[in-house]
This record gives structure tokens, C-alpha cells and sequence, in this order.
């Protein structure tokens, strides 16, 4: 039996046995890392699977996936992120901390989507594996996805009210069927309020505020205020609790035509409709919608237009007008005329009125003298100087209508009486008196007017020849 050791002896022994097993470690920790006679290994874990996608969420829900890392012996899971991070969320497991030195492990991370928008969302999960001495970390970038849907279903995508006449209501019907826990909290349009905008929510269904699944259903209403196309976008608000709501965008569209129509749309007055007279026609004014005439646009003289009935309350109506074509000089005109047709506002409204054409009708009328003569010239002959020549040119003329003469040449020796009497036709001495000798001419012109109407009209002028001698 030898004797008792010293107590720093054995102390000195237990730090040598405590180095020695530090040693042996760390030899089988570069083992573990090493590949003999090669070099070190790439790869220090694999994952499944490569990428994570969650496919369709609903919004305020969420969904699990698991990635699981195969770390090789002597590394382990350092830890674990998102770039971005937007609606993921990764935690990992209890096995995730227990690496060793001598077998691969297993690591458990649980990916966790929950969207907050009915959006795509993607990320990159970073996973770090380094090894548990010192060394080299390697990153693993994880892509993940997912599409947030929005927590209620719709039965339309979008609201088309198709093409209508302007101040005609077109109604649809759009249900909403929110999910379980959620209601439908509002619909409104985010264009123009009031009664300027096209676009209303004109009904909320039964169902509607009450906490689904509950179908909802909104009657929307276009009545176009504008000939064209409009759109607008109705906005419906799903919410999960006061306060903690999400919208949800549907395009509207619609197109109007005018609110109504002029027939026919053209008017031939004539050819041949004398100076002075007046010539009537009727016009048809159908208005489909609401709306009310407002102004008169192109009916000038030589045309009017005069109500045959009441056209002045809204629609929708039919209404009848004389277009009158009364020419006040001799030729052809043309114009066109339409009609402003005003939507109906409040009575409290101050502001501007929106307001649209009707279709255009075109004029169109000839108009000729009230009157002729029956000579297109007049030859007086040879008349001695100091002598007289007479002759007469009928002129046929309208009643209310008197003729009156003269020559444009007042340098020549012609000269023109006044018919005796007023009746159709009269008698127009032309006189012929030389004060030289030679041949001469003029032009004769005579003219008709009307006092009550305040017209006058010259006819065609009449060449008018003499020989002095």
C-alpha cells in the first residue's frame, strides 16, 4: 500500500485528464468536419423543402407550414429571419438546439403566414447554420409566398350597367357574403356625392351590418348625367370588429346616350316659298328620362320655334313644337337647331346644372321674290330728242306687297312712273324722253316691300334700251 498523495498532486492530475479531454474533442469535432485525404465539406445542411408556398389565405387567418433542416454533425441552427418580414413568422423547435458532434440533426421550423391584405405577399426565410466551434456561418435563403384573399366573397367583380339613355335609373344587384365573424360595415362610391354623381348605393339588403356568413345584398343604381361613358369605383368596407376593417375596390362603368331625341332630323322647307311668307312644320321631342328642356340652341331667323304643347316639367315625356321657316330675303339657308335637355336637382342646390344636347335637326329652305315681272328688258325704240316713248311692265306682286321703280343710271334719259292702282298685277310706265342723240341704256329696277312686315325685296333688274335721233 503506498502512501497518501499530496493534495496538490492529485489536483495537477485532474488538470492534465481535463486538458486531455479537451484535446480529444476538438480532434473528433475536426473529424466530424472533415473529409479525409479531401477538402472541406460545402454543404453543411440540406432543407425540405426548398421553398415554402401558403397558395390562398383568407385575410385574419393564418397557416402553418414546416421546414425541416438536416444539419450535419457539428454544426447547428444559429438562428432564423425574414427579408423582408411582411406577414410570416417562423419559430423553431426544441430539436433545433440539440446539435452533435458525432451524427446529422434534425431541425424543425414552423413558417407561420397570416395575412393582413388581400395582397401577394413574398419573403426570403433566412436560415443560418454555423458550426458549434468557430468557423464559417452559411445562410439558406427559403423563398415563401403567399395571397392574402379578402375575408368576403362578391358576385360580381365588376358592375358594367351597359349603355343607357341619360335621367333612365339602371338598377343591379351586388351580393356580398361575408366570412363567418365579419360583416359588412359600408358601400360607397368614391367619385361625386350627392346628386351630381352617376353612381349610388341606392339599397342595403337585410342581411347587410349582420355578422356573417350572412349574404348582404347592395342595389346599385347608374343614372348617367353626361352623354359618354363614366366610371367610378364603389369601395366595401368587411370589417372583424369595430374599428378593424378592410376595403374592397369594384370597378363601375356605364355609358348614356342622350336623355332625348329630336324626329325627324331634317326639315326641307321648300324651294320656292316666297319673301314674307311662312312655311310650318312639327317636331317631335321624346324625352326617355327625368329630365326637363332647358335652352334652345340654332333656331334663328329665318326660323323659329314655337311649343304646340306643355314641355316644361321633367320627364319622361313627349312634346310637340311648330318650326317655322319665314324668309326675309330671297335665296337658300340652311341652319340646324337641338335642344339642351337639364337633369333635375334639389331644391336646396345652388350650384351648376348638369345639362346635354339633344340630336341636331337640320333646316334647309329656299326662298324667292313675292313677286315678277313679265319682261326680262325692255327695248323703247328711236325716239327724237325732246320726244316721249312709253311703254308698261306688268308687275305681279303678294298681297300687302306695292311695287316702286328707278334706274341706277340716273345720268340717262330713262325714267320710271308709279303703278295706278294697288291690285295684282299693275301696270309700270317706263318712260323714255332723249336729250341727245345716240343709243343709251339702263337698268331698271324694281322693288317690293311690305310696311307690316318691314321687308323689302328688289326684283331681277331689266335692261332697258333707246336711240336718241
Amino acid at each position: 500500500m503506498s502512501a497518501p498523495q499530496p493534495r496538490s498532486g492529485r489536483r495537477a492530475r485532474a488538470v492534465r485528464r481535463w486538458r486531455s479531454g479537451l484535446v480529444a474533442l476538438t480532434v473528433a469535432l475536426a473529424a466530424a468536419v472533415a473529409v479525409p485525404n479531401g477538402p472541406a465539406v460545402a454543404a453543411t445542411a440540406t432543407l425540405s423543402p426548398t421553398s415554402l408556398s401558403f397558395g390562398s389565405v383568407k385575410v385574419w387567418t393564418s397557416k402553418s407550414l414546416v421546414e425541416t433542416v438536416t444539419v450535419n454533425r457539428g454544426y447547428r441552427v444559429s438562428s432564423v429571419s425574414h427579408s423582408p418580414a411582411g406577414p410570416f413568422q417562423a419559430t423553431t423547435a426544441s430539436n433545433c438546439g440539440a446539435p452533435s458532434v458525432t451524427v446529422s440533426t434534425k431541425c424543425t421550423i414552423t413558417e407561420v403566414f397570416q395575412p393582413g391584405a388581400a395582397v401577394v405577399s413574398s419573403s426570403s426565410l433566412k436560415i443560418v447554420v454555423c458550426p458549434i466551434l468557430a468557423g464559417a456561418c452559411t445562410t439558406y435563403p427559403v423563398p415563401v409566398t403567399g395571397t392574402g384573399v379578402f375575408p368576403a366573397t362578391f358576385s360580381l367583380t365588376s358592375i358594367a350597367f351597359g349603355t343607357h339613355a341619360a335621367g333612365v335609373p339602371q338598377l343591379k344587384t351586388l351580393t356580398v357574403t361575408p366570412d363567418a365573424g365579419r360583416w359588412v360595415a359600408d358601400a360607397v362610391p368614391t367619385g361625386r356625392v350627392g346628386y351630381l354623381s352617376p353612381f349610388t348605393v341606392s339599397g342595403f339588403g337585410a342581411g347587410c351590418y349582420q355578422v356573417g356568413p350572412v349574404r348582404c345584398a347592395l342595389t346599385l343604381s347608374y343614372n348617367g348625367n353626361d352623354v359618354g361613358p363614366q366610371g367610378d369605383t364603389l369601395v366595401v368596407s368587411v370589417c372583424r370588429e369595430e374599428g378593424v376593417c378592410l376595403d374592397k375596390s369594384l370597378p363601375m362603368t356605364g355609358t348614356s346616350t342622350a336623355p332625348g331625341s329630336l324626329s325627324p332630323t331634317s326639315l326641307a322647307f321648300g324651294t320656292t316659298i316666297h319673301v314674307g311668307a311662312t312655311v310650318s312644320k312639327v317636331i317631335t321631342l321624346k324625352i326617355l328620362g327625368d329630365w326637363h328642356v332647358g335652352l334652345l340652341f340654332g333656331a334663328n331667323t329665318p326660323y323659329s320655334l314655337t311649343p304646340l304643347s306643355d314641355c316644361s316639367g321633367p320627364g319622361p315625356q313627349t312634346c310637340t313644337f311648330t318650326a317655322s321657316y319665314r324668309p326675309v330675303a330671297v335665296g337658300a339657308t340652311k341652319a340646324s337647331l337641338s335642344m339642351d335637355l337639364c337633369a333635375p336637382v334639389p331644391p336646396w342646390w345652388s350650384g351648376s346644372t348638369a345639362c346635354v344636347g339633344t340630336n341636331q335637326v337640320a333646316l334647309s329652305g329656299t326662298a324667292v321674290a313675292p313677286g315678277s315681272l313679265n319682261v326680262t328688258s325692255l327695248a323703247m325704240g328711236t325716239v327724237r330728242v325732246g320726244a316721249r316713248a312709253t311703254k308698261y311692265v306688268a308687275v305681279r306682286h303678294d298681297p300687302g306687297w306695292y311695287p316702286s321703280a328707278g334706274f341706277s343710271d340716273p345720268s340717262g334719259d330713262f325714267n320710271a312712273g308709279e303703278c295706278v292702282t294697288s291690285a295684282s298685277p299693275c301696270s309700270l310706265p317706263v318712260n323714255f324722253d332723249p336729250t341727245r342723240t345716240g343709243a343709251q341704256t339702263g337698268l331698271l329696277t324694281v322693288t317690293l316691300c311690305n310696311d307690316e312686315l318691314a321687308l323689302c325685296v328688289d326684283l331681277p333688274k331689266v335692261k332697258v334700251t333707246g336711240t336718241g335721233s
